[in-house]
């Protein structure tokens, strides 16, 4: 069942869409909104108020909201404490104006998309540095995930990449780069990472998902500060080189 019909790559394509369109036009809107009028808001009540817009149709590409779900509470997080997880919940605690990640899954007429980001509030010049090899990092595991190869051999590539250009974010990189997406939103036997020996296959639809996590921001004074992590997910299509369905949202 990983690999996938056209009738339900279409449908997961346009999944993707409307998580895109509802994390442009209303997360992301929403956050600056915050940030320009230096709001005390909770990551609780944030991501509480990204699943009441997916009731409005103007958030959703046209489509009917009656379709439309999430696939699991979004997940934002901020101010040092980062567990790089769909399994976690977004705390009560108030969103830091540092690096800020939010993750969120909508399904469409029962088939599921991903999506994760991360914003970066006046961020030092290592910071962006980091967050930009991440992009490099995650094209690189683009070109891996292609027809007939093995996932353990596509992770393994991507480590020896990292390994090689900056060898002090090894240790920092998840594990885990994702997984298999479909019906249900993560098959257990297809996680992405360095042990599964399954081959990938034409048709198959892949969250990818990474990160580095307990980074140092050493030039951070308050203890929200001295500690970030980067993070960023998109939903692809399995072929002969694997593709966005959509194409990725310019990360800010």
């Amino acid at each position: 069942m990983a690999v996938k019909e056209d009738q339900e790559l279409n449908l997961m394509k346009k999944a993707s869409a409307i998580t895109s369109e509802v994390y442009s036009k209303f997360f992301k809107e929403r956050v600056m909104e915050i940030v320009d009028a230096d709001e005390k808001v909770r990551h609780s009540k944030l991501a509480e108020s990204v699943e009441k817009a997916i009731e409005e149709k103007k958030y959703l590409g046209g489509a009917d909201p009656s379709t439309v779900e999430m696939c699991y509470p979004p997940i934002i997080q901020s101010g040092g404490n980062y567990s790089l997880k769909f399994s976690v919940v977004s705390d009560k605690n108030y969103m830091h104006f540092g690096a800020i990640t939010c993750a969120m899954g909508i399904r469409y007429k029962s088939y599921c998309s991903n999506l994760v980001r991360t914003l970066m509030v006046d961020p030092t010049q290592e910071m962006q540095d980091n967050y930009n090899f991440l992009l490099q990092v995650e094209e690189e595991l683009l070109k891996e995930l292609k027809h007939g190869v093995k996932i353990a051999d596509a992770s393994n590539a991507l480590f020896e990449f990292v390994k090689k250009e900056k060898p002090e974010l090894v240790s920092k990189l998840t594990k885990n780069l994702g997984f298999a997406m479909g019906i249900e939103f993560r098959e257990g036997s297809l996680v992405l990472n360095s042990k599964n020996q399954y081959k990938l296959k034409r048709g198959m639809v892949l969250n990818i998902s990474l990160g580095f996590t307990d980074l140092l921001n050493k030039e951070g004074k308050k203890d929200e500060d001295k500690k970030y992590a980067l993070f960023i997910g998109d939903t692809v299509q399995v072929n002969e080189v694997s593709t966005f369905p959509t194409a990725p949202q310019s990360l800010c």
